[in-house]
């Protein structure tokens, strides 16, 4: 019975210090992906309204009304999937110009519609859209909006009032982190397992 329970011991004890090991690497990868997919995103935002807003600037210098490159722009952003990322515009009083939700054209954002985080900055997202400058952060959402908080890059188009927006849906995005920090944690149990019996068999 003595020889057991040493066996037991000693297993519980390498099962228990390579699975605090590898939650602690696990942990590590999983902050910095993370880290390294909110900063993508970002930066695939601000890329994304910035060639579409040097697109937009050319089609003004050509000489296409701006009725018309409002209406080029919904035509090609109408319809498409706002529960992930989507683009649409705005003017510097706020009023939606483009939105890939026709409904929502025309419609004004107020002080209180949702607040803007940038570094250590608060602002409304009114305010920022007033600014008229390019910046990117985190917009929050009022409590019973029911809406999830936004990565949102704004770029001002030369020669207008416009603000493009690129939005991309924080839960959907830590949705995805989540699943796959679950199949990282999954393959790591099974790795513990394997690692414990192959030092204990040893």
């Amino acid at each position: 019975m003595g020889r057991i329970k040493l066996y037991t011991y000693t297993f519980a004890v390498i099962a228990t210090v390579t699975l605090v090991a590898a939650i602690g690497v696990l942990r590590f990868y999983y902050t910095n992906a993370c880290e390294a997919l909110f900063k993508q995103k970002t930066e695939s935002g601000q890329r994304e309204i910035r060639e579409l807003g040097i697109l937009l600037e050319q089609q003004l210098h050509a000489g296409i009304s701006s009725l018309k490159v409002i209406e080029n722009l919904q035509q090609s952003i109408q319809n498409t999937d706002v529960q992930s990322e989507f683009v649409c515009m705005y003017n510097t009083n706020g009023i939606e110009l483009c939105h890939p939700n026709p409904s929502l054209i025309g419609t004004k954002i107020d002080a209180k519609n949702s607040n803007f985080y940038h570094a250590d900055n608060k602002q409304s997202f009114q305010e920022l859209l007033k600014r008229g400058k390019l910046t990117s952060g985190i917009r929050t959402f009022p409590k019973g909006t029911n809406r999830s908080s936004e990565i949102v890059s704004v770029y001002p188009v030369r020669g207008t009032d416009w603000m493009l927006a690129s939005h991309a849906n924080v839960k959907v995005i830590q949705t995805q982190l989540d699943n796959l920090y679950q199949k990282f944690w999954i393959g790591t149990l099974l790795l513990v397992l394997i690692i414990t019996e192959f030092v204990f068999c040893s």
